[in-house]
């Protein structure tokens, strides 16, 4: 494979990963209408794959596209974060992440809901690991005081949203589930998306 091509390859994987916050959450707002009793506050994405809406497919083909493109993202961000001098163990290791989180946005979408295997459980560790691995991968990066400061505020950020999920800020989640869910998407996701749009705009 000549250099041309592996900057080619390089440049459409960073694409992909910039590509996958939008994916993820336009197929929600794609797949909304088609159940007219969707809160966004209250349910989860999910339930817009399940058999209560009447195009689940909108959903759940998303969540596959959006798992396929994380996955894309991860060769091009293993090869940026090395070319910018990050050390090869953390930028493979967030190379993994988001294959981990690809892997499991295309099992969720596989088995939607009712499927009681809907849940990838462990195939989607990486997604957790995720807001603070892009943090110390930025380290490793010069002259980045801003990108800095917002994956270190992205990673407080999921730090909340543990702290709601696990009682220690209480929260109507009868009420706002969808929303806090939605909220760790975000968190989990932008990391990297942002990591890959810095990556693309500074390739040359």
């Amino acid at each position: 494979m000549t250099n041309g091509t592996k900057d080619h390859l390089t440049r459409a994987s960073l694409m992909a990963g910039v590509a996958t916050p939008v994916i993820y959450f336009g197929a929600q707002a794609a797949a909304a209408p088609f159940f007219p009793e969707f809160s966004a506050l209250k349910h989860s994405a999910s339930v817009l794959g399940s058999n209560l809406s009447s195009m689940p497919a909108l959903l759940n083909v998303g969540a596959m596209l959006t798992g396929a493109a994380s996955i894309v993202a991860a060769f091009g961000m293993f090869r940026e974060l090395r070319r910018c001098g990050v050390w090869t163990f953390v930028a493979l290791l967030l190379a993994a992440c988001n294959v981990s989180f690809g892997l499991a946005s295309i099992w969720a979408g596989a088995h939607p809901l009712p499927d009681p295997e809907h849940n990838p459980g462990l195939l989607g560790a990486g997604m957790f690991a995720a807001p603070f691995v892009a943090f110390i991968a930025a380290l490793g990066l010069q002259n980045v005081p801003v990108l800095k400061s917002y994956l270190a505020i992205n990673a407080l950020g999921f730090g909340v949203v543990a702290a709601i999920y696990s009682g220690v800020l209480p929260v109507d989640m009868e009420q706002y589930s969808g929303a806090v869910q939605k909220l760790g998407a975000l968190v989990m996701m932008m990391p990297t998306a942002v990591l890959c749009l810095w990556l693309l705009r500074n390739r040359d």
